[in-house]
């Protein structure tokens, strides 16, 4: 793998993102966002907000169908956002990291689509390049 490679590990309950030094930060696949709101806005991602804030918990590996004016490839992409800004904003990483997922076919919602969606909000998200596990050499 690159040096500059993040992994992603994706599961229906946890979120795990590794940078190249092997450090991990992993959360709960949700994203809280404001409900009305003309545009989306999210609040928070991984753990409630602060108490008192009006928010809506939207779980973006479910197969809970999208709450009315919230798109969930929005969300998928704030959630990948989360994700990859804390480890893309380091000195280590100058450019754009690779992205290894593992995990995706476990996500059974998404119609087939699951790959396609993930690379597309990781890529939104700040990523170069989405890469599979198949698509390392067989050492």
């Amino acid at each position: 793998m690159p040096v500059s490679t993040i992994t992603v590990d994706i599961s229906q309950s946890q979120i795990t993102f590794t940078d190249p030094n092997g450090q991990s930060v992993s959360f709960e696949p949700v994203v809280y966002v404001v409900p009305g709101a003309p545009a989306l806005k999210v609040v928070a991602v991984g753990s409630p907000p602060p108490p008192g804030t009006h928010a809506w918990r939207v779980e973006v590996f479910s197969d809970q169908k999208p709450l009315a004016g919230v798109s969930k490839l929005a969300c998928m992409i704030a959630l990948m956002a989360h994700g990859l800004r804390p480890i893309h904003d380091r000195p280590l990483l100058q450019m754009k990291p690779e992205v290894l997922v593992r995990g995706a076919d476990s996500l059974l919602h998404f119609g087939g689509y699951e790959r396609d969606l993930i690379a597309h909000s990781l890529q939104e998200a700040g990523a170069r390049r989405v890469r599979w596990p198949e698509d390392l050499p067989n050492d």
